[in-house]
């Protein structure tokens, strides 16, 4: 009986100094042992956040007002055009139009709706590219969309009126 006694001593002993904070076998126990985190001064916990994966933001100020100007440049065109048709001072001249009344619904359908596709795709693409240095690319749709929409507007503006 005096053995088991002087036996659990010696192993209580060793197991308490393997567990001590100095020991290196502390260490090598739990080498990925999250540190505390600290609390803030007004309450909750303050958190490191080098740790957290990088986010990356599609629809960005610069993408907004991209596709907001190719939108104003569609309706300055479908409006220029309508007035064309609607007072017959003259006929389209793109080549883009083949019945003669068209209603403004029409003209409309037939420039938004690719608009949200390209749109959606240009965010696709936006994503796809961030990485290889083609996050530029989702920019190039708005910018020709809105050099063809306001030269076919202004046509409309110089060769009726």
């Amino acid at each position: 009986m005096k053995w088991a006694i002087v036996l659990a001593i010696v192993l209580g002993s060793g197991i308490s100094g393997a567990q001590q904070a100095g020991s290196g076998t502390y260490r090598d126990q739990f080498p990925d042992a999250p540190e505390p985190v600290p609390r803030l001064q007004y309450g909750g916990y303050a958190h490191g956040h080098a740790s957290d994966p990088a986010t990356y933001v599609i629809w960005t100020r610069k993408f907004k007002i991209a596709h907001a100007i190719a939108v104003g440049s569609i309706l300055y065109d479908v409006e220029m055009t309508h007035e064309g048709l609607a007072h017959h001072k003259c006929a389209e001249g793109g080549g883009g139009i083949t019945e003669t009344h068209v209603s403004r619904k029409e003209l409309y359908a037939n420039d938004l709706i690719p608009f949200a596709a390209i749109t959606g795709l240009d965010a696709m693409l936006k994503y796809m590219m961030r990485e290889k240095g083609l996050a530029w690319a989702g920019y190039v749709f708005p910018t020709y969309s809105t050099i063809l929409h306001v030269k076919g507007g202004t046509q409309w503006a110089m060769r009726c009126w």
